[in-house]
């Protein structure tokens, strides 16, 4: 299989496993959202992410080492993967102490905090499987990623519904997010010591502390670019309550789901990581490929979702939330610059320049928490995706300097043609609002292709491309 077969085969299974899994974990998020309020949505939200700026810690780069560095030397594969599992092990410990004993410190109900410890441990046990993911990634078989993820959204979706309509609280259905995340686990283990390990090498400190060393700047960018998405509704809690939560998590977690179209990149990061030691030139062709199909794809969807806001909120969530209409508006443009600083990352991560994306993340952390502070305090939930909406555009101003400055410089003909189609088409989503909303997606989907053909946005080279990858997935 060659490497055009390869990355069209694993982008498709993730891409797959990735719809599934997170329309039913909206599913399930939509229906807590619809039965049991605000207020409890709320504190599901909150659970999810305070637990999620301490269980980070367990990651400490070591996915992406792995996938960078065995992706180019599959000899490494035993030492890393078990010294390690070791770390992360440790890690867990402690991240787990943290939880419990920050959560106490803030003085949150009882309920609040036992959702926290259990959601708390079902992100541990997560964060290993994830671990076992990197090494499926390296090897470009994610095949077993996409069968382990469709399975846990399946427990999860099935048993925590089932928990829901039976008049269970957010506390069983925590614990049903538990056990699913533990079977997990284990099968990602069984599957990565048969598959890829024969025996587990012994603990070295000598390898441990290499791997420490090369780990720790990916960490310091997991753990920064982490806070930059946990840190807004804890701050929102904190600052302005559980209920307020409840409107912002609910326009959030609809912006979450779109990031099934950045799964691609998940798979172009391996080979980028290749054609750095063997290919420059292949390097930037990708980045500069992914990074124009991407733009192309995520703009019209934001233009989309900013008019649209009011009947998909309505559709999904009910008139009880009417309140998130205008967050949902302003995260519809915080998600097209997140979205490309997702390319940034993985090519910054590919040429080594982790101490690059470091700094950047560092100076997007701070001035975050400080925005927050200032737009949560005078505008609740509204400011809050004000500020990010802020922040998310400075940094992406920042890296694509950088970028261009120093490696690859973008043709502004990447830009504006899509946003030429994109405005057309935003023109005609006016016009037919009062219609049905799936009318309106469907001919919008066809002006906007349409635009995108008369303005010539794509090249002969990029339809060879097209064809060669459907021709290989065939």
């Amino acid at each position: 299989m060659n490497q055009v077969q390869k990355i069209a085969k694993n982008s498709i299974l993730l891409t797959l496993a990735n719809v599934a899994s997170l329309l039913l974990f909206l599913a399930l998020s939509v229906f807590i959202a619809r039965k049991l309020g605000a207020l409890e949505f709320g504190k599901w939200s909150f659970a999810h992410s305070y637990a999620y700026m301490f269980a980070i810690t367990t990651q400490l780069g070591l996915e992406i080492l792995i996938i960078r560095d065995i992706a180019a030397d599959k000899d490494k594969l035993k030492d890393y993967f078990y010294n390690g599992l070791v770390i992360k092990t440790l890690l867990a410990v402690f991240a787990f102490s943290l939880i419990a004993i920050t959560i106490n410190i803030l003085n949150y109900p009882a309920d609040t905090r036992l959702v926290v410890y259990i959601i708390g441990a079902a992100i541990i046990f997560d964060s290993f499987s994830r671990y076992f993911y990197s090494v499926f990634r390296a090897f470009e078989r994610m095949e077993f990623e996409a069968f382990l993820f469709v399975l846990t959204a399946l427990v999860i979706s099935v048993f925590g519904l089932s928990a829901l309509f039976l008049g269970y609280s957010i506390i069983q259905i925590a614990i049903v997010v538990l056990i699913a995340h533990i079977i997990t686990f284990l099968l990602g283990f069984y599957i990565v010591k048969k598959k890829f390990l024969i025996n587990l090498s012994q603990f070295s400190c000598k390898v441990s502390k290499n791997i420490i060393k090369k780990a720790l700047p990916f960490f310091g960018i997991i753990i920064l670019g982490r806070y930059l998405v946990d840190v807004n509704e804890v701050m929102l809690s904190v600052m302005k309550g559980n209920e307020a939560v409840g409107f912002y998590s609910t326009a959030h977690k609809l912006i979450i789901s779109l990031g099934i179209l950045l799964l691609f990149i998940d798979s172009i990061f391996p080979v980028m990581a290749k054609f750095y030691k063997t290919s420059k030139q292949s390097l930037f062709l990708t980045y500069k490929t992914v990074f124009k199909y991407l733009y192309a794809i995520i703009l019209p969807i934001s233009i989309g979702t900013y008019i649209l806001a009011d009947k998909i909120i309505f559709l999904i969530y009910g008139d009880q939330y009417v309140n998130s209409i205008t967050v949902l508006k302003i995260l519809a443009f915080y998600f097209l610059f997140f979205s490309l600083i997702g390319m940034f990352n993985t090519l910054l991560m590919s040429v080594h320049k982790t101490n690059t994306l470091l700094k950047i993340n560092t100076f997007s952390v701070i001035l975050l928490t400080i925005s927050n502070y200032v737009f949560i305090y005078n505008w609740g939930y509204n400011g809050l995706a004000m500020s990010n909406l802020i922040v998310v555009f400075i940094t992406f101003i920042v890296f694509f300097v950088h970028i261009s400055s120093k490696f690859y410089k973008l043709s502004f003909c990447i830009f504006y043609k899509p946003l030429i189609s994109g405005i057309i088409m935003g023109i005609v989503i006016y016009f037919l609002k009062e219609l049905n909303l799936f009318l309106i997606i469907f001919t919008s989907v066809a002006v906007y292709f349409i635009c995108l053909l008369l303005t010539k946005t794509f090249s002969e080279e990029d339809f060879r491309l097209i064809k060669r990858v459907w021709s290989n997935v065939k």
